[in-house]
């Protein structure tokens, strides 16, 4: 396969080159082409367990469902930005940094970001995964590591696989409860974010949290 640039390659032309290892091109594009159909994208075949991965393809041994996960996380890192120590100065700041991460998942994960007293992170946690379209949250495991870590605030940031950042009468809900327990603790609850595809939707900006 001559190779013209890589941002050329089809993203089964992609796979194969990653997975080849002395098989026929022909065997290498046909097992690349069942992936992408199988799993939708990239992103689900990221998203696959490695040991799921060669279980369900024909071709697809153990080894080269590793390296082919090393390699598709080796591209996600590539393009997301690091967040250790990062200094959080708005709704926007944190949809950049979160985003990337968020938009490739295809269930509802909710998170905290846990900041301290100058607004620096200290960790990241999720909380729960969910199905489609839902995540089950209780204020207790949000606060659990923020208590532990000495967090000064957090924000709440889960994603919407619907691609639609519109909060449901759920998201609402369980804002609120968590906004109430956090001011009880003595936690401030400083925003919550959505990520619906590119966009997202901010608590804070929207006027629900002060």
């Amino acid at each position: 396969m001559a190779i013209s640039g890589e941002e050329s390659l089809a993203d089964k032309e992609l796979l194969s080159l990653i997975i080849r290892s002395g098989d026929e091109i022909k065997d290498v594009l046909t097992l690349s082409e069942q992936l992408l159909k199988r799993y939708g994208s990239l992103n689900g075949i990221l998203n696959c367990p490695a040991e799921q991965l060669a279980e369900e393809n024909k071709g697809m041994t153990p080894a080269k469902a590793a390296v082919l996960k090393a390699a598709l996380e080796a591209g996600k890192r590539a393009t997301t930005p690091r967040i250790s120590s990062v200094t959080v100065r708005g709704s926007a700041d944190m949809a950049r940094l979160i985003g990337p991460r968020m938009r490739i998942l295809d269930r509802e994960h909710f998170a905290a970001v846990l900041l301290n007293t100058k607004n620096k992170i200290i960790s990241i946690d999720t909380i729960s995964i969910g199905t489609l379209n839902s995540s089950l949250v209780h204020p207790r495991e949000v606060f659990k590591n923020a208590i532990k870590k000495n967090a000064f605030g957090i924000i709440l940031i889960h994603n919407h696989p619907s691609c639609d950042p519109a909060p449901s009468e759920s998201d609402l809900k369980v804002t609120e409860e968590i906004v109430n327990v956090g001011g009880m603790l003595g936690i401030r609850v400083i925003d919550h974010i959505i990520i619906g595809g590119e966009e997202y939707y901010s608590f804070k900006e929207m006027g629900y949290l002060f």
